[in-house]
């Protein structure tokens, strides 16, 4: 993704150039900050540069990289609110709830990430999709034999990422767990932890013959800005599909994540919450609605 510029002018300081202009920025916001290169705002070289502070968030220029970094401002107490709706109100369906091996269908979007495939001569799933959004992961196992077969234990280890930070993940099976006593029977178990990207999924034990995985997506949905005091008091308030949920029990302080139980498709979450006085918003956070940007730079 990348910025907008508009209403670029410019006029002479000295012997410099001046100019100025209003920033959009995009959806998904690139950890570190979103490339802004001098030719960008008309110029060859960027002496001094600033961008004035709007709607909650203050700005950073790195003249070395050329990105720009967006803050999370703080208000009175050095804390402010903070408004998350994930995926703008349009978010895929999910579950949160292993589920032991029984017949039935795979969970909602069960096999988003990774199609079910064999999983008796591969190690490595394939990924499909990433996550659209920061969520918790699941792993599904289904055995396709015409009668009763038990699948080998196994730990399959989620590679990614959250708030552009290396985030790792084992999900284990025992054998008991992948005990199955008639054909089609599936098996699915959720991680803790939230991932804004998926970069590899494995399975180091193969299974037998006619067994099957995937990898699906989970209703734990990770914060792109730490709560202020990591508490779940911070949680002033969670909304889906227009209606307000109970904040107690929902929040995770270890992986910062809100619970939001079962979701279909297109469903519109939101969290309100407050966090510390400044702070780099996260990898991927959309930050579309803020327009109009104004900037000041001087160069040649």
């Amino acid at each position: 993704m990348a910025l907008t510029i508009s209403s670029i002018t410019a006029d002479l300081a000295g012997q410099k150039v001046r100019t100025n202009g209003r920033i959009a920025f995009d959806s998904a916001y690139a950890v570190s900050g979103e490339s802004l290169l001098p030719r960008h705002i008309g110029l060859s070289v960027i002496d001094s540069f600033r961008a004035f502070s709007k709607s909650g968030y203050s700005f950073e220029y790195n003249y070395t990289t050329n990105l720009l970094k967006v803050n999370a401002i703080g208000g009175a107490g050095n804390t402010r609110e903070f408004s998350y709706t994930p995926g703008g109100g349009d978010i895929k369906g999910s579950e949160t709830t292993d589920v032991g091996i029984a017949a039935g269908t795979l969970q909602t979007n069960g096999n988003l990430i990774s199609t079910l495939a064999n999983a008796a001569n591969t190690t490595t799933m394939t990924i499909a999709v990433s996550t659209d959004i920061p969520r918790n992961i699941g792993i599904a196992f289904k055995n396709t034999n015409a009668g009763a077969s038990t699948g080998n234990a196994t730990g399959c280890v989620i590679t990614g990422t959250f708030q552009g930070a290396v985030q790792t993940e084992t999900i284990s099976f025992t054998a008991l767990e992948l005990t199955s006593t008639a054909q089609n029977e599936v098996a699915t178990k959720y991680g803790s932890k939230p991932f804004d990207n998926v970069t590899a999924v494995t399975n180091p034990v193969a299974q037998p013959a006619n067994w099957q995985h995937g990898v699906g997506v989970g209703s734990k949905i990770g914060l792109p800005v730490n709560p202020a005091n990591n508490l779940e008091v911070d949680i002033l308030k969670l909304t889906k599909n227009a209606a307000n949920l109970a904040v107690t029990g929902t929040y995770d302080t270890t992986n910062k994540t809100i619970n939001f139980g079962s979701l279909a498709d297109g469903a519109d979450i939101a969290v309100l919450y407050l966090v510390a006085g400044v702070g780099e918003v996260g990898s991927t956070y959309d930050l579309s609605a803020l327009t109009d940007v104004e900037f000041e730079a001087i160069g040649v």
